[in-house]
């Protein structure tokens, strides 16, 4: 059995990727109002998404921003807004010394948590929802707080610091933290903080792969890269501009980076080259902030520019990367969550038909992939993923 299932892995390899191919859309303008936005979120497959203006409403989309419903969250002022990968966790924070809120029915109702009321300037959460990590920027009490309990419960962690964004890992267990005089880490579920920038400057958004080990962010005016969980930085994009947002897909090699002057650019190589993007009248947008499916298929940008501000989306063919492994002799499927609809199919031998099984999907919360586990079979089998 060890021989085949090296064989299929070899043969996975070129099969595996069987998609129709399409280039990069255009980035369109939704049909959200328009508005100051602030901060946005999406869930793994970038279906479901969510946007915040700065006063008390959130608003959802659930088709990849074609159409959007208002939610209004109490009183607070919403500066910032966090979604769990299934999209049906959101919190939000606000910036006028208001609480911190959550919604486990995708902004239907929202609760109010325990949280201190603080200016907060920035929130993030895990994959599952369950552990969450909000900055506070108050002039008094410049801590990060911290919920492992679905935010039922907030507790002070880190150094004290003018705490610009934070980042999360999939699993919760690596956070980050960017602030006015350095990076922060945490690799324990954020019971112990270190530093870890080499740079002594302003830094700004950030965002982390789905294991924590590969990042981005913006110190400065450029934008920063780093592949061993903050360990080392190297300057990445060094198109000098005022960056505000920064989004990633899972796997770290898929980055969005904006600025506030309609700059727009993507890489698809973990930030070694980058592309600008041309958006309609973008030159006259104000980025605000970014997000992007797990496979980095979906993406969002949200706009500032005074009371004329939009949401804009953009889908682009990924073809997702069909792996396999070997455990006890059965082998094991696995492919990042898509933001486009992709069939498994099968056969046996080179010259047969390919046919369509529906295996039992399980989704791993840790690295955002689809697992599909196979009963142990004498035979050599091919698989691959077909767009539907």
């Amino acid at each position: 059995m060890k021989s085949t299932v090296s064989f299929l892995f070899t043969l996975l390899l070129f099969v595996a990727l069987d998609v129709s191919k399409s280039s990069a859309q255009d980035w369109t303008k939704t049909s959200a109002p328009p508005y100051r936005w602030f901060s946005v979120a999406s869930s793994a497959d970038g279906n479901k998404l969510a946007a915040v203006r700065g006063y008390t409403n959130v608003y959802t989309s659930t088709d990849a921003g074609k159409t959007w419903v208002n939610h209004t969250v109490a009183t607070v002022w919403c500066q910032a807004v966090a979604m769990s990968a299934d999209g049906n966790t959101l919190v939000v924070v606000s910036w006028k010394g208001g609480p911190i809120f959550i919604s486990s029915d995708f902004g239907e109702s929202w609760k109010q948590t325990s949280a201190p009321g603080k200016y907060w300037s920035s929130v993030t959460c895990s994959a599952d929802g369950s552990k969450m990590l909000a900055a506070a920027s108050d002039s008094d009490d410049q801590y990060l707080y911290i919920s492992i309990d679905s935010g039922s419960t907030w507790n002070k962690t880190g150094p004290p610091g003018h705490w610009n964004d934070v980042a999360a890992s999939a699993n919760g267990e690596r956070l980050f933290a960017t602030s006015r005089s350095g990076l922060y880490r945490s690799v324990d579920f954020g019971a112990t903080w270190e530093k870890v920038s080499d740079f002594s400057q302003f830094w700004g958004a950030i965002s982390s792969s789905a294991d924590g080990s590969k990042l981005a962010a913006i110190g400065g005016i450029n934008v920063f890269t780093s592949n061993d969980s903050g360990a080392t930085w190297v300057p990445s994009l060094t198109e000098n501009s005022d960056w505000t947002a920064i989004s990633s897909s899972a796997d770290g090699t898929k980055l969005l980076a904006v600025s506030g002057h309609g700059l727009l650019y993507t890489s698809m190589d973990s930030g070694l080259s980058w592309q600008p993007n041309a958006v309609p009248g973008g030159e006259a947008e104000q980025w605000r902030a970014v997000a992007s499916s797990a496979d980095g298929g979906k993406l969002i940008a949200a706009s500032a520019r005074n009371s004329d501000g939009a949401l804009w989306t953009m889908e682009r063919g990924i073809a997702p990367i069909l792996g396999i492994t070997s455990l006890t002799g059965k082998p094991e499927l696995s492919w990042t969550v898509s933001s486009a609809d992709f069939l498994l199919e099968v056969k046996s031998e080179l010259d047969a038909d390919w046919v369509e099984i529906t295996p039992n999907l399980t989704t791993n919360i840790g690295n955002l992939k689809y697992e599909v586990r196979l009963p142990s079979s004498d035979r050599n089998m091919f698989f691959r993923l077909r767009k539907r």
